[in-house]
């Protein structure tokens, strides 16, 4: 009898897990829905840069790491400093309490939206020793962006391991060797951590992998695994300018975009992006159920962000003799960006998607220097939550060899 019950028992419970899988569809403030469409504006603006900046490569970037980085950053920045971060990263006219509330929403928001997806953003700063951060700058830090804080001495080699462990350990060892060296001269890194694993709504049956190729521009074909399902739930769209199909995990808050272009180039395509076609594409795309097929890849990427977040608009936090970063630290001055740099990992297989990214922001005291669907041609791909619409990756795939 106790065995019976116990077996009654235990339907019940996984009943219950499988029903209670809602999506946490929390309702957004104004001041939310405004950082959300700027903030993916800046997502698709920063992407274009990347992707413009390496042409020739698979580009793959989390705009949501970097926008919790450089949302950190800005909370210490004042000035013409902080105008054109605030310009820059779509914070309109914001303050920074309103700022640091919605990003503490959102977090709140799109972390409990599936109990079928990993999803994890952490924030941490590493402060010089011998500094005092500044106690308006750490309590909001601490409070909006769940950050640690910690005091390190930047002279000490062992440092840059202590934080790149950190960062191994947020990202399940995705993301390795963030930083390349501390050095005396360095005074705060602060970083964000990204990490997301989920699983399709509906696998694809490894059986039924095969050998295929990726077509490339130049008409070239690249040798790779194809991952062939059959009766899948997808959403699409096809215009003259794109195809669009949308594949989603666990329970449909979540899904991953790929995007082909049907005439341009696709950097041509990618010079085009924007929220409002984003937007626009998804609206009118309609549920169909059929056959795909999707490459498997596995990509890492790595890209130093100085020059582009230069050339897209904020110079001045980047220049020793014009930055103003005077909420950092007690009585702090000359302080400037040394260093943004942007570390990612995805890997796209039969169960579902492993995507890893970290953004460090490096401050230094300027005393110092220093139907059938084949997804078999070059695509730009996006990871997306959908209530929020908050973008979390982005990527293009252009070569699979």
């Amino acid at each position: 009898m106790k065995k019976v019950i116990f077996i009654i028992l235990s339907i019940l419970l996984f009943h219950n897990c499988e029903i209670n899988n809602e999506p946490n569809l929390k309702s957004l403030s104004p001041q939310d829905k405004e950082l959300i469409a700027t903030t993916n504006n800046f997502a698709y603006n920063i992407f274009k840069a990347v992707s413009e900046s390496d042409k020739n490569l698979n580009v793959f970037i989390s705009p949501l790491s970097i926008s919790y980085a450089l949302a950190m950053t800005f909370n210490g920045a004042d000035g013409e400093t902080a105008e054109q971060m605030q310009a820059l990263l779509g914070f309109g006219n914001l303050t920074k309490n309103d700022l640091n509330n919605s990003f503490k929403n959102i977090y709140d928001i799109i972390i409990g939206m599936d109990k079928k997806v990993e999803l994890s953003l952490a924030n941490s700063i590493w402060y010089k020793q011998e500094y005092t951060v500044n106690t308006n700058f750490k309590n909001d830090i601490s409070k909006y962006y769940n950050a640690e804080i910690n005091p390190v001495n930047t002279c000490d080699s062992n440092t840059k391991n202590k934080i790149n462990k950190w960062v191994e350990n947020k990202t399940k060892d995705k993301i390795k060797n963030l930083i390349d060296n501390v050095t005396c001269e360095d005074v705060m890194f602060l970083i964000n951590a990204i990490y997301f694993k989920a699983e399709w709504t509906k696998a694809f049956d490894k059986d039924k992998t095969y050998d295929g190729e990726f077509v490339r521009e130049d008409g070239t074909k690249d040798a790779c695994k194809m991952m062939k399902g059959t009766d899948i739930n997808y959403y699409c769209y096809k215009d003259s300018i794109l195809s669009m199909y949308e594949l989603p995990y666990g329970n449909k808050q979540f899904s991953m975009m790929f995007l082909l272009p049907e005439k341009s180039k696709i950097d041509e395509f990618i010079s085009d992006l924007n929220v409002n076609l984003i937007e626009q594409v998804r609206k009118n795309s309609y549920e169909k159920k059929g056959e795909i097929h999707i490459p498997k890849f596995k990509i890492e990427y790595e890209k130093r962000l100085n020059e582009i977040l230069i050339a897209m608009g904020m110079p001045r936090a980047f220049d020793r003799s014009m930055a103003e970063f005077p909420n950092l630290f007690q009585n702090s001055k000359d302080l400037f960006i040394s260093l943004v740099k942007h570390k990612s990992y995805i890997d796209v297989y039969e169960e579902g998607t492993e995507a890893a990214a970290a953004t460090v922001v490096g401050i230094e005291y300027t005393a110092f220097f220093e139907d059938i669907v084949k997804i078999d041609r070059p695509f730009v791909y996006i990871i997306i939550e959908k209530h929020t619409n908050t973008v979390l990756f982005i990527g293009k795939i252009i070569k699979l060899g």
